[in-house]
């Protein structure tokens, strides 16, 4: 995240970030659209604002499921 804030704007470093990675790999990923499928850092904060609100990670939406970072940071159950 330290390379985000070096970008001019916002928005430039969320391109960065997203889409462009996307577009170089074609793939129709970086966006969140109706009707797209997403998976999503849920984060304290807007990261448009502070972009060090990226550090303080809440939980994850991923293949269609949340998962709080308590969840994450545990790992799986023992079978």
């Amino acid at each position: 995240h330290r390379d985000l804030h070096s970008f001019p704007t916002r928005r430039s470093s969320d391109l960065t970030a997203t889409v462009n990675p996307a577009a170089a790999l074609h793939l129709d990923a970086g966006s969140v659209a109706a009707g797209k499928l997403a998976d999503m850092v849920i984060v304290d904060g807007n990261p448009l604002e502070r972009i060090s609100a990226a550090h303080h990670v809440k939980g994850v939406i991923a293949n269609g499921r949340y998962y709080t970072i308590e969840a994450l940071v545990k790992g799986p159950s023992p079978r």
